[in-house]
């Protein structure tokens, strides 16, 4: 016992390793140091991410990803009541507001993380008028409302086709369009509206998503159609 004693006596006076010393250690011996740095690093920023949130916002920001997660869920199923479900309107300045308002210049799809903009009155060419535009008409069109910016933003591009399937649910009778009037209120005329998803057809042909119809077609580039710009929302935007 008194050896045992003398050795732990002996073991506290020594200097305590420093713990990367342990780590270097272990990073040898398994993914490589360069490897385990990377990750150390990775944990440490989302430790200090955790360690920022009180407890009522943690609770707060794990409730809202569960309903996000939900909500995606439903889009992808089609099991919505109005297209509208997890949907907000947004200001000229990019900050939400309440459904009920009637001045809005763009809407945010939290389910999926898109911004859309809209032209609530129909009129004027921003951010895209009601008359329809040929492919090379809607590049012009995005490389200026891009110039300008929207609603703050400068990054506003063409969505693809399943892009725009994600604003389409079934349209209850005695509506004309699959798609949430009450936020989306400029789709008018055959429905049409052009995606950045090439077609079958080949190079001087892309898809449309038909509103009206609830169905994909090809459009030759010399063709109309109707425009809605998307850009993203989420951790990569």
């Amino acid at each position: 016992m008194k050896q045992d004693k003398a050795l732990q006596d002996l073991l506290a006076m020594a200097p305590a390793a420093p713990v990367e010393q342990y780590l270097d250690q272990l990073a040898v011996m398994s993914a490589g140091a360069g490897g385990m740095a990377a990750l150390l690093a990775q944990m440490a920023a989302q430790v200090a991410r955790l360690e920022a949130l009180t407890p009522p916002g943690a609770r707060a920001l794990a409730v809202d990803i569960a309903a996000i997660q939900r909500l995606s869920a439903r889009r992808r199923n089609l099991d919505l009541s109005d297209g509208a479900a997890g949907c907000v309107k947004v200001d000229e300045f990019g900050a939400s507001l309440p459904r009920g308002s009637d001045d809005w210049y763009a809407v945010s799809d939290q389910g999926y993380q898109l911004m859309w903009t809209v032209n609530p009155g129909m009129a004027g060419e921003w951010p895209h008028r009601s008359t329809r535009y040929r492919w090379a008409a809607a590049q012009e069109a995005l490389a200026a409302l891009n110039v300008q910016g929207w609603c703050g933003h400068r990054d506003w591009r063409l969505p693809s086709i399943d892009e725009l399937r994600t604003l389409a649910y079934t349209a209850r009778p005695g509506t004309a369009y699959g798609i949430s009037n009450q936020l989306f209120p400029d789709v008018h005329g055959d429905g049409l509206f052009w995606s950045s998803s090439p077609s079958e057809d080949g190079m001087q042909s892309l898809l449309a998503w038909d509103y009206l119809e609830g169905t994909v077609c090809g459009r030759p580039l010399s063709a109309y159609a109707h425009l809605r710009f998307v850009r993203n929302t989420g951790a990569d935007a």
